[in-house]
């Protein structure tokens, strides 16, 4: 699934929350609070809330869950597929997204967490939500590390957030001294596949689709695909293959869903691919497209086992 699909995908529910627009800021504050300042502006938020709405199952919940705020809901679509790599409790309620005004002010939350990327939009309605609870933002652009503290030092809980970030740290520092030789030399390719589409998306550090995937392969320090090859855009299709992934050592396809292995497997030129020749292509399953820290800890675990054929 690539980035445009989604957007399309989330413009669904334009009329979704206009019901509950105007309805009242809600009545489950707490007397103890704290100032913070956001893109939604200067406000409280509960010091220690006891009712947290997640909207976004990836970039809202996943840090959320790091922080051990106690959340009692998060948002759900069927675009977004498996995320079984982030734990849930059986309790935790489902709520359908683009969902409404009315079905998160029934959940009477004290604290949301709400991507800031659209706020006034229709699937990460931040600034509507506001009327029901404080909200505190999260993004899709910047690292996974830098939302996670942000929130953290918004709700006074550094030391899980901390922790967090060097779990990741170190297990990546790991991976560079255990593979030290291949990433001195390979280059390795992280991607996803559209059977449908035929084309690919490349995942690259600093790029539109980076994070944490494209963000990892600069975190350990390896060789991938130079950018300028594609051009404007971080996708390709197949007629480009060689070109793109012609000098390729190792690739890890991400399959969340949309293209597999076995999809490319009566492709000649994915055939001839060195990559491919050599048995060094690792294909992932389950959804790695946005998140958090249990996204990027999946990520690295998967970048690891790509690494491990050419060990």
């Amino acid at each position: 699934m690539t980035k445009s699909l989604n957007r399309r995908q989330f413009g669904l529910g334009a009329t979704a929350l206009l019901a509950g627009a105007s309805l009242p800021v809600t009545a489950f504050a707490q007397s103890a609070t704290r100032t913070v300042t956001t893109l939604l502006g200067t406000y409280d938020i509960p010091k220690n809330p006891k009712r947290v709405v997640a909207i976004d199952p990836r970039t809202d919940y996943e840090p959320a869950l790091v922080l051990g705020l106690p959340i009692i809901a998060v948002g759900q679509s069927e675009f977004w597929g498996d995320l079984s790599n982030t734990p849930r409790s059986p309790e935790l309620i489902s709520i359908p997204l683009p969902t409404t005004a009315e079905a998160v002010l029934a959940l009477e939350p004290d604290l949301i967490i709400c991507s800031g990327e659209d706020p006034s939009g229709d699937w990460w309605p931040a600034a509507r939500l506001q009327q029901i609870a404080p909200v505190l933002t999260t993004t899709f652009t910047r690292k996974w590390q830098d939302d996670l503290l942000e929130l953290a030092d918004w709700l006074d809980r550094r030391e899980p957030a901390d922790k967090a970030v060097a779990d990741y740290t170190a297990a990546a520092d790991a991976i560079k001294v255990r593979y030290a030789d291949q990433l001195a030399k390979d280059k390795v390719a992280i991607l996803t596949f559209s059977a449908e589409f035929r084309s690919f998306n490349v995942f690259i550090p600093g790029g539109e689709y980076s994070d944490p995937k494209g963000q990892l392969l600069a975190d350990v320090g390896a060789i991938t695909i130079d950018p300028k090859i594609l051009g404007d855009g971080e996708s390709f299709g197949m007629e480009s293959i060689v070109d793109v992934l012609g000098d390729v050592d190792a690739i890890l396809l991400c399959n969340m869903g949309n293209g597999s292995v076995s999809d490319l497997e009566g492709d000649v030129l994915w055939q001839r691919l060195p990559a491919v020749v050599a048995g060094r292509v690792h294909e992932s399953t389950g959804y790695m497209w946005y998140g958090s820290y249990f996204t990027a800890m999946k990520a690295l675990g998967e970048l690891e086992a790509t690494l491990a054929l050419g060990a």
